[in-house]
């Protein structure tokens, strides 16, 4: 400050300065006097200052009781305000119940959803946790200390909100010569300063906790793709909580070298220029263009008037998404609005978002006449198409990934692209097509082949140079997936080791160790993980599941069925927990109840193609030949990809004596997969003998 005041005084009334604060009666008095009583999503809540002077939320805790509580810190400063309770074992935890600043009145960031004090999202849960959720970007030189053996925390922080060394560093050298630079080069700058940014303002999984000004994202960071639909809509418009960095590193701007800074102060965290008047825009949008950017005339352009809000780039480019119920925030993919893609795929439009009295049918009328179709329109338009059939698991839409890919120099949207195929279908041929891509100069794109290709063993030799692979992304997920034979006094093994451990005190993190010791055979310990994780998030049918899954590894198959069943009572939308309670109750010897699991379960979910092939192979096993193909010729229709399920269907024609046709079966499979061994070993075995059509022994 007394070297940079104007700096200082620009950033102390920030939205970074201010992140986090600690509380007082009287800065927050306006919030708690006079008493008031909230009911929304829950119970009813009190919120008063007492005769001493504390104020004092009474809200539903831990325990499902109605308990006073004296917050201690504050989250955050515009629009709203969130309030930190200190608990044991060194936890803060984030209130659900919030201050509007500017309507001067309490909320419900969850709106009327009920969160019960068993869910992990419950505000005095793991999921509102402060140390882990919010706290490494509300304060400056955060250091999480999570204690996994006794889960509590020694958290530190040196100070309150985003303060300069957060973002400069320690900067010794430049108290000691004040000229002296961090980076001298204005785009090393620039580069690092980005990568600074986006640590906070993205959604991301962070696998280090030691991330430094001037290091790069992608070692401390893993980013959120696009993969299905619960964080983006299919043309990359946000639609979760995504925090800016995706979206932005979407788009054409961005890979045109647009950053951060070119648009924000980052000491005010203002706009550089007016967006009111569009001269933030028109800086590189006019005259010829600066860096390839076509120059852009409003009022031709927006064909709405000056002043208009329909004249400014940024409402029909970076259209707002509200998030807790009360924060607006604009996308920063600058996408192009297209009402043909709320007509057929229900994605959102600018022109609707402010039309809101009119239909897209009627925005797409004046699209179709002021714009027409374009070729980035075009390419937009297939992209959102595809990854619309894609995120629905439509093995059509894997043409439409692999043109994208081909065509793209986006590297988000390589990764995303090449992330979807080989789920949707890790064929040898596009098992070789990941392959191609493991030398990409993104590590992005490098981690998404060691991640896809890494799950099959027989690819583990090939992704082995990756343990030493220029991006620790890149390295942590190689050494995942070859924990069972990596050099433990390697970097790789280090640095997933401290990864697992830093993660620790999450559901996720303990299912993650719970999956290592797993693969290394201890079952005690994975156990051991696996309990708290479902201690942690009782209402998780994927942690019951994997508890199911495990107690049937240790011989315990009525424990294992329990877990199952609390898993299947969790869930309507999830067809597994039923699924994996059939095949243990076929494992147990109990086939007919098996069956009556699974025949439920096909009438729940009739798209789940591998329950028809279970389905099939039960009534094969009870000699009914032709209900099990029928079942079976259901699952071929529902994924006619997988080889298991026809080969099944030809094992039982041979029991038929429908040879022929089981030679026809196997043929058909070995022309797509020549190395399906099952088949190509039956249909060698046939070839050999000499069969007559009715020789139903052999």
């Amino acid at each position: 400050m007394s070297c940079h005041q104007d700096v200082y005084d620009q950033w102390r009334t920030s939205h970074h300065a201010l992140a986090n604060r600690t509380m007082t009666a009287t800065n927050f008095a306006e919030a708690f006097e006079p008493p008031h009583q909230h009911q929304e999503g829950g119970p009813v809540s009190e919120i008063y200052k007492t005769e001493d002077g504390r104020l004092i939320i009474e809200t539903l805790g831990p325990d499902d009781t109605i308990e006073p509580f004296e917050p201690e810190m504050v989250l955050a400063y515009d629009p709203l305000i969130q309030f930190l309770i200190p608990f044991p074992g060194g936890r803060w935890q984030v209130t659900e119940l919030a201050w509007d600043i500017h309507n001067k009145e309490w909320f419900n960031v969850y709106g009327y959803q009920n969160r019960r004090p068993e869910e992990w999202g419950h505000w005095s849960q793991r999921g509102m946790n402060w140390n882990t959720q919010c706290a490494e970007c509300h304060t400056s030189n955060y250091a999480k200390n999570y204690d996994h053996v006794t889960d509590a925390f020694a958290t530190t922080w040196d100070q309150m909100g985003i303060s300069c060394q957060q973002c400069h560093g320690e900067m010794e050298a430049h108290l000691e010569n004040p000229v002296a630079a961090l980076i001298p080069e204005e785009q090393a700058v620039q580069e690092a300063y980005f990568d600074n940014c986006i640590t906070c303002h993205s959604r991301r999984e962070n696998f280090s906790g030691d991330f430094k000004p001037g290091d790069k994202y992608f070692d401390h960071f893993r980013v959120q793709l696009p993969v299905m639909d619960q964080f983006y809509h299919a043309d990359g418009q946000i639609k979760d909580e995504v925090f800016v960095y995706g979206s932005l590193a979407m788009s054409r701007m961005h890979h045109a070298g647009v950053k951060c800074l070119d648009c924000h102060n980052p000491h005010t965290n203002e706009m550089i220029l007016p967006i009111d008047n569009n001269s933030l825009c028109l800086s590189c949008h006019q005259g010829v263009g600066v860096n390839g950017a076509p120059p852009i005339e409003p009022l031709t352009h927006s064909n709405h008037g000056a002043g208009s809000t329909g004249n400014r780039c940024v409402e029909c480019h970076m259209t707002f998404t509200t998030y807790m119920m009360r924060d607006p925030r604009r996308d920063h993919g600058f996408h192009m609005p297209d009402p043909k893609l709320t007509i057929e795929l229900g994605i959102p439009n600018a022109c609707n978002k402010c039309h809101t009295e009119e239909t897209a049918e009627w925005a797409m009328e004046h699209y179709d006449t002021w714009y027409g179709e374009s070729d980035k329109i075009a390419l937009n338009r297939l992209r959102a198409r595809t990854l619309s059939a894609a995120y629905a698991g439509d093995l059509e839409s894997i043409d439409g990934l692999r043109t994208l890919l081909e065509q793209e120099i986006i590297p988000l949207w390589k990764a995303t692209y090449l992330q979807l195929i080989m789920t949707l279908e890790p064929s040898p041929e596009n098992m070789q097509l990941a392959r191609s891509y493991f030398e990409d100069e993104s590590p992005l794109v490098r981690n998404v082949v060691v991640q896809t290709l890494g799950i099959y063993p027989e690819n583990h030799t090939f992704i082995r140079p990756a343990l030493d692979d220029e991006s620790r992304l890149v390295r942590i997920d190689a050494a995942w997936h070859l924990r069972a034979s990596i050099d433990q006094n390697s970097r790789a093994w280090q640095e997933l080791f401290e990864y697992m451990y830093y993660a620790s005190d999450q559901p996720a993190g303990a299912m993650r160790l719970a999956d290592y010791h797993m693969g290394v055979g201890d079952l005690p310990e994975a156990e051991r993980w696996l309990t708290k994780a479902s201690n942690w998030d009782k209402t998780s049918p994927m942690v019951w599941m994997s508890r199911g899954m495990l107690s049937n590894s240790m011989g315990k198959n009525e424990e294992a069925l329990g877990h199952l069943k609390r898993a299947q009572g969790l869930t309507t939308e999830d067809p597994m927990p039923s699924y994996y309670i059939s095949l243990l109750l076929a494992e147990m010897g109990r086939p007919g109840e098996a069956q009556l699991e699974l025949e439920k379960l096909v009438v729940n979910h009739s798209d789940f193609d591998r329950a028809w092939y279970n389905l099939g192979l039960l009534y094969s096993q009870q000699n009914q030949p032709e209900e099990a193909i029928r079942r079976l010729d259901k699952a071929i229709e529902l994924n006619p990809l997988q080889p298991d399920y026809p080969y099944a269907k030809a094992t039982i024609l041979i029991r038929m004596g429908a040879i022929p046709e089981t030679l026809e079966i196997l043929q058909s499979i070995l022309e797509v997969y020549p190395n399906y061994a099952p088949a190509a070993q039956l249909y060698q075995r046939l070839m050999q003998q000499t069969i007559l059509p009715n020789n139903e022994q052999n």
